[in-house]
């Protein structure tokens, strides 16, 4: 199970933090769609977790909700590396990042129950 949470949580990673790390911090808003496909791959792999692979949904919702903030928080020490000056208020990008990425994940939790109960019922039912 450990396994299938660290594949879904780097593929997660990179396919929200390739086209987000592409874009210059200073250029950055929420009207950027490039990451919209990872970030809706994100509920379909906790989806996935929760209704096939028969994860914890507290554990699933843990692991997956740090997949966006691990993105902000790689971003960060490029840029700071390069300006020390960018990102002054890093901490509440973390925390703006985790609720954002959450929103994803409870989507496919919610999802992720739903085809559990649904899979149950249909074999018991």
């Amino acid at each position: 199970m450990i396994a299938r949470f660290a594949l879904a949580f780097v593929a997660a990673t990179l396919v929200i933090g390739v086209p987000y790390w592409a874009i210059p911090y200073d250029k950055f808003d929420l009207s950027h769609v490039e990451v919209l496909p990872g970030a809706i791959l994100l509920s379909l792999l906790t989806m996935m977790l929760i209704g096939k692979g028969n994860a914890k949904a507290r554990t699933a919702f843990l692991v997956m909700s740090m997949v966006a903030p691990t993105v902000d928080l790689i971003a960060i020490v490029h840029d700071t590396s390069t300006d020390p000056t960018t990102h002054n208020l890093a901490p509440f990008e973390l925390i703006i990042a985790w609720l954002l990425g959450a929103a994803f994940v409870l989507a496919g939790l919610a999802l992720g129950l739903a085809l559990r109960a649904w899979n149950r019922r249909g074999q018991y039912g």
